[in-house]
């Protein structure tokens, strides 16, 4: 009886006189690498509508940075510091780009005259339903089965506000039969941070924008007196692209009245992984209208060398101009926002010059 043989399949190797750029396209032939216009930096960015905003998320000044594509990113703050006001601009500019705008509203705070005062059509919304915002599972798997129906190429903003209200599975099943669940804060963090997981690969696939409203909380765990940190465990501050800690810095009240009308804030960039990280900007923001354009940009132009500051007065070529007139003085030099040392690297000090000790022999 004749015995039957397997012949084994032989990888075609490379040839050994390959050039480099050969070499390379055999390789990504053999990986399925996908195409290089798609690979790396965000195909596109979504407005936020401040400029100064803009420029720290994605070091772009020409009204098309902001939101990178792609990518998970988290709002961080206290109450009360303008992350719902964040998502609401997000929204409306999405919907402008002719986008997709689907939130989760776990808090159960969605207030729809707020969000058309900030330009958002809500006939265009897609808000999750009760039961994709209770649990962590429940929004994971919604969040999925969204991307899967919505065409390629079409832009999508999910905003999830906020995090700190997700529950899970386990946690809802204590609370019915009246058992303790302070056990199954571990728990529910790695479940969060197996829900970024999953969604990290598919908002990279399908260039959505997953925002994510987080609240800063008391950290009793800590041994450092009022240590302080975000919900939810280390999952979704290690798969954020961007993260964004917003401060309020002191209110803005209109004279004669005591209720503030807005707040300063300062907007800290602790994590981007699309330009430098640890960019700042101090801006106001107002209730009713949100971020002016132009604000916090003097701050960000003095540390460039594009402006400089004495005594009150900002200087631009031979212009002088208080901080107040920034709008107007750019509404009359557009050319201040093509200035060259915009495309210089954001890192503050520019290069550092290391000073070589001398070592003697003896």
């Amino acid at each position: 009886m004749a015995k039957k043989t397997e012949k084994k399949k032989q990888r075609s190797l490379p040839e050994e006189n390959q050039s480099l750029e050969q070499l390379v396209a055999s390789l990504r032939d053999f990986v399925e690498s996908p195409p290089m216009e798609e690979f790396g930096s965000p195909q596109w960015f979504l407005p936020t509508g401040s400029l100064a905003l803009d420029w720290i998320l994605s070091g772009r000044i020409d009204g098309h940075g902001g939101y990178p594509g792609g990518k998970i990113v988290e709002l961080y703050g206290d109450p009360s510091t303008g992350k719902s006001l964040l998502i609401a601009k997000a929204g409306a500019s999405i919907q402008q780009m002719g986008g997709v705008f689907a939130i989760a509203d776990t808090e159960e705070r969605w207030d729809k005259a707020f969000a058309q005062l900030h330009g958002v059509n809500p006939e265009l919304v897609v808000p999750f339903g009760h039961q994709a915002t209770e649990t962590v599972e429940a929004f994971t798997v919604k969040c999925y089965d969204i991307l899967d129906r919505i065409p390629k190429g079409t832009k999508v903003l999910i905003a999830l506000d906020s995090l700190a209200a997700l529950s899970s599975i386990k946690e809802m099943t204590d609370i019915e039969e009246d058992k303790r669940i302070a056990s199954d804060q571990g728990q529910k963090a790695k479940k969060i941070k197996a829900s970024m997981r999953i969604l990290r690969s598919k908002i990279a696939e399908s260039g959505a924008i997953l925002l994510i409203a987080n609240h800063i909380m008391d950290n009793p765990n800590s041994p450092i007196p009022g240590a302080r940190t975000t919900p939810g465990g280390r999952g979704v501050r290690f798969h954020s692209s961007v993260r964004l800690e917003m401060e309020k810095v002191s209110p803005i009240k209109k004279e004669g009245h005591e209720r503030p009308m807005g707040v300063t804030m300062q907007m800290h960039c602790t994590k981007n992984s699309v330009v430098p990280p640890y960019g700042r900007c101090i801006l106001d923001m107002y209730f009713a209208t949100g971020i002016p354009k132009y604000s916090g940009l003097e701050l960000i132009m003095e540390d460039l060398g594009i402006l400089s500051f004495s005594t009150g007065w900002y200087t631009y070529a031979e212009l002088k101009f208080r901080g107040r007139d920034l709008e107007r003085i750019i509404g009359e030099h557009p050319e201040i926002l093509t200035d060259e040392r915009w495309a210089k690297p954001y890192f503050l000090g520019g290069e550092r010059e290391v000073e070589e000790d001398v070592v003697e022999v003896m």
